[in-house]
């Protein structure tokens, strides 16, 4: 009975004193935690001290919100080109996953012994895709599916017009909240319902060592019916250069000095008009496949009353594969497109416009319980316009709800994401690093932000990372990298 006696006491007391254990490493590990959360906090406060930047930064558990870090989260900011995380959610939520856009081919008139007596029509629906660098597989593709739609009708010559009907879009390509400073460049392209080699032209020049010297190759596409104005030098010192112009003038400035002695010097400008470049370039590959057309190039904002025959149907690519190559590549024309296909409306006389589908996404997104802060203010999707204002808390809300949603909405947009240090526009961000980080990068004139997922201890972490008047891009990098080392350090190896 005495061991009994003693051996009872001892259990109690050792199991008291395992639960004080636990209790204090949990208040230890809160202590940790709070201690690693406030030294990362100070890192922010000195690069603002410094006045390297202002920040909002914001970061939580998908799984648990009580795990949360913050920094001015509530700071409102321009977001650059986080914006398309934006039209991501929105357009792989509203649309699916694996729509596509649909381009017709319509022939209006008869068939006589192989000769169309009439007009082949183009009914575009904003496939930014078409002929585009990034999708090289299918470089030629739509063309030749014409031709093979054509050659399937019998069509061996067409004694009418080629018609591209751009109606689906409204006719305002360039937005207007976009700075003047970016009209004209390619990467500031006007996005119509007809899109055609992304929206842009290389040109080509070759350079000599004189400041005159400097001869003009050419452009890729061809035949653009651009008038280009070249007022450039040469320099052996230093080089840059813009393009000028505004909207579908077809009339571009190039501007700038050119590095010296090189075969080839590659500059880019938008392409003014793409609707009726779809139809110079679709009328010349025609001809040159065999199948002449003899009539004009014409293009209609407005829907044609009468198209004829519905010949065929051209897809695009799926709407993830867009998405993935839009954030890796952070192509504005790409995120532009398909933040006006959620507003897509076939019926006559009523074409999506930016603005309408803003109007539905923060619809959408109000019926999810998605709240956003009363400084949100989104005026594309592509981030070009600097007007645009988002919180890193506004940020993480849209990051939270799609890591809740259902799975191949998750997937689409993970998938879209390229990992830090490694791939796309953030191969130079967290170079090295032993965090895995997915994140779209945002960058404009005094603004640098990031937002993604991060993936530590088996856990997944929404992150949001908001930096405006920037004063050095590198150094706020590496501000930024050092904040979420310091939150999330190297795990000991087993």
């Amino acid at each position: 009975m005495r061991h009994k006696a003693l051996y009872t006491p001892y259990k109690v007391y050792s199991f008291g004193i395992i639960f004080h254990l636990f209790l204090l490493s949990l208040s230890l590990q809160a202590q940790t935690n709070s201690e690693v959360a406030e030294k990362a906090y100070e890192i922010l406060q000195k690069s603002e001290q410094k006045q390297e930047a202002i920040y909002s930064i914001a970061i939580q558990d998908v799984l648990d919100a009580s795990v949360r870090y913050d920094f001015l989260s509530e700071r409102a900011l321009c977001p650059a080109s986080v914006t398309k995380l934006f039209t991501t959610a929105i357009a792989l939520d509203v649309l699916g996953t694996d729509y596509s856009f649909v381009t017709d081919l319509f022939i209006r008139g008869e068939v006589r012994q192989n000769v169309l007596e009439g007009d082949v029509i183009v009914v575009t629906n904003g496939d930014p895709s078409i002929a585009s660098k990034y999708f090289p597989e299918d470089s030629t593709r739509w063309i030749e599916s014409v031709f093979l739609t054509l050659q399937a009708h019998h069509i061996k010559e067409v004694r009418g017009n080629i018609i591209i009907e751009s109606s689906a879009f409204d006719s305002i390509g360039v937005n207007p909240r976009w700075g003047e400073e970016d009209r004209g460049e390619y990467y500031a392209a006007g996005v119509y319902a007809a899109n055609i080699y992304d929206n842009w032209v290389d040109l080509f020049y070759s350079t000599g060592r004189k400041r005159s010297d400097f001869s003009f190759l050419g452009t890729y596409p061809p035949d653009t019916g651009v008038e280009w104005r070249h007022q450039l030098s040469v320099d052996c010192k230093r080089s840059g250069w813009g393009s000028r112009g505004f909207g579908r003038e077809e009339q571009r400035t190039i501007k700038g000095t050119l590095p010296c002695n090189r075969e080839r010097v590659t500059l880019k400008s938008d392409l003014p008009n793409p609707p009726r470049y779809m139809g110079i370039i679709l009328k010349k590959r025609l001809t040159e496949y065999g199948i002449p057309v003899e009539g004009e190039v014409q293009f209609s904002f407005t829907p044609l009353q009468e198209r004829g025959e519905l010949a065929g149907k051209y897809y695009s690519p799926s709407l993830k594969e867009l998405c993935r190559v839009m954030n890796y590549r952070s192509l504005n024309h790409y995120a532009e497109s398909i933040l006006k296909a959620i507003a897509l409306d076939t019926s006559e006389g009523n074409p999506s416009s930016t603005d309408k589908a803003l109007k539905k996404a923060l619809f959408f997104w109000k019926e999810e319980g998605i709240s956003f802060s009363k400084e949100f203010k989104l005026y594309d999707g592509s981030g070009l316009a600097r007007t645009n204002r988002t919180s890193a808390s506004d940020v993480l809300s849209l990051l939270n709800y799609v890591a809740s949603s259902r799975i191949e909405l998750v997937d689409a947009f993970m998938q879209s994401l390229p990992q830090a240090g490694e791939e796309g526009t953030v191969k130079s961000f967290m170079k090295g690093s032993y965090l895995r980080l997915f994140v779209k990068s945002g960058s404009m004139r005094g603004i640098q932000t990031y937002a993604g997922y991060l993936h530590y201890n088996g856990r997944t972490y929404s992150v949001a990372l908001l930096a405006s008047e920037v004063k050095n891009r590198t150094q706020v990098r590496l501000t930024m990298q050092r904040y979420l080392e310091t939150l999330f350090p190297l795990l000991p190896t087993t």
